[in-house]
């Protein structure tokens, strides 16, 4: 039997005032999510208690089947490194790296939009300049995204927070040097050294926010592929779940970014080689970014755009491609949730469904919040949903 396993980041919400007080998922007209729900059964999956616990590169390897303790191991810099296949050596530390805008000591945005990758790796360089002494290697990976690298002393081992849990907060409030001491040092130093950069005055001047320091977070130490864990298929544009998936010896299936405009039109998802690779395997994982950092899709409207727009492009085709390998059983749903209105991560329970093969309809009829807390599967741990799947 083709099993499938649809995850999108951060599409779970909060009710909203500008949607009558409903979630970006029950106002979504997504055809394809409800003919699921309707033929299938409902549950939720819960939160756990740890907020470090629900980070998405953790619930997305507790969905791959690794056990609770190898997954809370998982961090985003070593996994976003070997999703872009960098040399990293052995002995290094890893993060990653987003442009943000500080306002003196206060950090008032946690990722600089509107950034091309020419200014990224123009401000990139600039930076590299003042740490590379230091054992400090600097990866432009995307627009506004970069991998730090750190080896000898710079390779401390110091803990790291994400800008998208801290925006508003004093920076010694959030990175306390005795527990952030490399973080701490390399934001100062990247402050200093793009102050009154030239890009970011252009910025300033067309009123946009200047990328004047890179925010270090999701440190951890350099990984290796393992073969420990049950072989698959992972379709993704992302490079935590690129990594997670070259970690865990999964075969990979390139999407285009599905929020890319080119020649001013949406271009449709291109699943490259996915018939291909389900003939020769029965385990199908798709893991969706959203079109901006930290889960973000830029406000209500655009989610619910956003859920549309996704089941039209991913799920629909998805689901004509097994039709083709029945029986097929299917899960659809999100690693977590992030409030519209400020971006927020939070800790809520978050929907799912399960369809196909051996699964009763339990009258559920829509994914989203609300609806799906009535399921029939009820509410499971994030490293039960691998079982869960599966169970005959």
């Amino acid at each position: 039997m083709k099993t499938a396993m649809i995850i999108y980041e951060g599409v779970a919400d909060r009710p909203v005032a500008a949607l009558e007080d409903r979630t970006p998922m029950e106002v979504a007209r997504c055809s394809f999510a409800t003919d699921l729900a309707v033929t299938g059964a409902g549950g939720y999956i819960t939160p756990a208690r740890a907020a470090d616990d629900n980070r998405p590169e953790m619930r997305l390897g507790q969905f791959l089947g690794m056990s609770a303790p190898d997954a809370r191991a998982l961090r985003r810099g070593p996994l976003e490194a070997l999703g872009a296949d960098l040399d990293v050596p052995e002995d290094a530390w890893v993060y990653r790296a987003d442009f943000v805008t500080m306002d003196g000591t206060m950090l008032s945005e946690c990722a600089v939009r509107r950034l091309s990758m020419e200014e990224t790796e123009a401000l990139t360089d600039t930076v590299r300049a003042r740490v590379e002494e230091e054992g400090v290697e600097l990866h432009v990976l995307q627009p506004g995204r970069v991998t730090v690298i750190c080896r000898g002393a710079a390779a401390d081992q110091s803990a790291s927070v994400s800008p998208f849990d801290v925006e508003g907060m004093e920076y010694d409030s959030a990175l306390p040097k005795r527990k952030h001491a490399f973080a701490q040092r390399f934001l100062l130093h990247s402050y200093e050294a793009l102050m009154g950069h030239s890009i970011n005055e252009v910025r300033v001047d067309l009123g946009d926010n200047p990328a004047n320091a890179l925010w270090p977070w999701g440190g951890g130490p350099a990984l290796r592929p393992e073969a420990e864990y049950p072989a698959g298929v992972m379709a993704t544009h992302c490079l935590m779940a690129r990594g997670l998936a070259v970690l865990l010896g999964m075969r990979l299936v390139d999407l285009v970014d599905p929020w890319k405009e080119l020649k001013g039109k949406r271009e449709a998802f291109k699943i490259v080689g996915l018939v291909e690779a389900l003939r020769e395997n029965d385990w199908l994982s798709v893991y969706i970014e959203a079109p901006h950092a930290g889960g973000r899709y830029g406000g209500a409207a655009e989610k619910v755009w956003a859920l549309e727009s996704l089941d039209h492009f991913m799920l629909g085709p998805i689901l004509s491609i097994l039709d083709a390998h029945r029986p097929w059983r299917v899960l659809l749903t999100a690693d977590g949730a992030v409030m519209a209105k400020n971006g927020r991560p939070v800790a809520d329970s978050v929907p799912f469904i399960v369809a196909g093969e051996g699964v009763e309809p339990d009258g559920v009829g829509h994914w989203d919040e609300a609806a799906c807390a009535h399921g029939e599967l009820g509410k499971v741990r994030a490293d039960e949903v691998f079982a869960l799947l599966r169970k005959e």
